[in-house]
């Protein structure tokens, strides 16, 4: 057809054939240990904490954690990180030597944004 209709239909057919792809780990932010060449990356979609070596960039590890993990940061020490839980208005709290979550916490509010940790490692603040 000279108009063009024929080939938007074909094109039209063509987009509702392909499979569009989605992100599994859909990562929403990223922090650096303050003494390694680590980078902890929180993966949204995939509800775990990856861990990178910057020297190599390869995955060292991951942690699973609840559900949505959004913001991070890694305490000063570099022995503890922090992690907001999007999906379920909750903190976790994971030592970074073993990988393990130490302490889920029930936020106040459902949805936070951010973590600030303190300069002295007390305090978490989101």
């Amino acid at each position: 057809m000279k108009d063009g209709t024929h080939e938007k239909h074909m094109a039209e057919k063509k987009m509702s054939e392909m499979k569009m792809h989605k992100p599994e780990i859909k990562p929403t932010w990223a922090d650096p240990h303050p003494n390694k060449p680590l980078v902890y990356v929180a993966g949204n979609g995939s509800d775990e904490i990856i861990e990178i070596n910057t020297e190599k960039w390869e995955i060292t590890r991951r942690f699973k954690s609840g559900k949505a993990p959004y913001n991070l940061e890694v305490s000063h020490d570099g022995k503890l990180l922090v992690a907001s839980y999007k999906g379920e208005g909750a903190t976790g709290i994971f030592d970074l030597e073993s990988g393990k979550e130490i302490a889920k916490v029930d936020n106040s509010r459902k949805v936070t944004h951010g973590v600030a940790i303190s300069s002295d490692n007390r305090f978490a603040f989101l």
